[in-house]
């Protein structure tokens, strides 16, 4: 008689459970109005949403079921078929708002930026883990972890995507640390990663222009003088947003911000809109969830024996934590505008399909018994 596998974390996947479904009740009231006006009906993304969660919760089951030894096996055929979609998409990508990220097979169209994410975690926790006795020396700790990323990253800056890069080099750094990889040779992480950063923001003129907005916001318009241009517009409404919500919310459904106020108010600005329907309260109940989705994959990494598993586990808690932490700040001027979804909630099929693909390895890992 087959064993069957222990349970999963019930919290954890109540955490994801309810993400989701929030996330299809403010796709729809985010996206109906802008729906209407341009392809005269009101369930257009909506439908697609469905379709996307379909395919979402199929790849998260899968996942779910899937022995973690076949990802430590097949680490490398992952990074390079990424890898090779990467540098198709630059070669034969749909260009998009100024930017090549989506490569189409007939009407589907798929963002490997954000597959490149879950590849990074993949490999770096392959990696540390095969090498965890050689991190003494800091070419193994940290110079061939940066070639393995830059290979990801680099054709991802070049489409150009600055967001995606951010969040993979951020998560990067929390799993040398937890790797142990010696702080000295942290040292030279910052070294090369901050100054890379800060020529990306030079070597573009919109994104000085959201960076010198950004700092506008805080010390004054009439010193920065960029306000005026539209810089800092998108911010000026999600915060109008959030402040309108007030306590309660506005109630569902009764957001002003998505009355084309926002371009696209139901992916990178979703959570003002959530503000505003649902206020405070709303607010406070995702930022619980991820938090919930926070310690209890934490909770999962220290119950699993073997490296590899630990760090798969640390590094997609904190890949989905930090995205939408990222995403929170950018919508209430914490952080320089940035186009990034929320994990879970904004409308994206690619987003929402890797974020289900990492929860199902988590609620994989979450079987895991000491």
């Amino acid at each position: 008689m087959k064993r069957r596998l222990p349970s999963v974390d019930p919290i954890l996947a109540f955490a994801f459970g309810a993400l989701i479904l929030l996330g299809c009740v403010m796709v729809f009231s985010s996206s109906s109005i802008l729906a209407s006006n341009h392809f005269n009906d009101p369930y257009v993304y909506i439908k697609r949403h469905m379709f996307f969660l379909t395919a979402s919760f199929f790849l998260l089951y899968v996942s779910s079921r899937i022995n973690p030894d076949l990802w430590r096996k097949s680490w490398f055929a992952l990074y390079g078929a990424t890898l090779a979609a990467l540098a198709v998409t630059l070669l034969a990508g749909k260009t998009v708002g100024g930017a090549k990220r989506w490569l189409y097979l007939g009407p589907l169209g798929f963002q490997f930026s954000e597959l490149a994410k879950l590849v990074a975690v993949v490999a770096l926790a392959r990696y540390f883990d095969r090498y965890h006795s050689r991190l003494a020396d800091w070419r193994w700790a940290v110079a061939w972890p940066l070639i393995l990323l830059s290979c990801l990253v680099l054709p991802i800056v070049l489409q150009p995507d600055f967001g995606n890069p951010v969040v993979i080099i951020l998560i990067s750094l929390i799993m040398m640390l937890v790797a142990d990889v010696p702080y000295r040779h942290l040292a030279v992480y910052p070294l090369v990663a901050v100054p890379s950063l800060a020529l990306l923001i030079l070597s573009s003129s919109y994104r000085m222009k959201r960076v010198l907005g950004f700092f506008s916001l805080w010390g004054g318009a009439d010193r920065i003088g960029v306000a005026q241009d539209g810089t800092t517009y998108q911010i000026s409404q999600a915060l109008l947003a959030l402040g309108s919500g007030g306590f309660w919310g506005k109630g569902l459904g009764d957001s002003q911000l998505k009355l084309h106020y926002l371009p696209q108010p139901h992916t990178d600005f979703i959570f003002p809109v959530i503000g505003e329907e649902l206020g405070f309260l709303g607010g406070v109940l995702i930022v619980g969830l991820f938090a919930v989705i926070a310690t209890r994959g934490v909770r999962t990494a220290l119950y699993t024996e073997r490296l590899f598993e630990r760090y798969l586990a640390l590094g997609f808690t904190f890949m989905l934590i930090f995205q939408a932490a990222i995403h929170m700040a950018v919508t209430t001027a914490l952080a320089p505008t940035k186009g990034i979804t929320l994990p879970f909630i904004s409308y994206g099929g690619s987003s929402l399909l890797v974020s289900c693909w990492m929860a199902g390895i988590l609620l994989r890992l979450s079987r895991l018994k000491k």
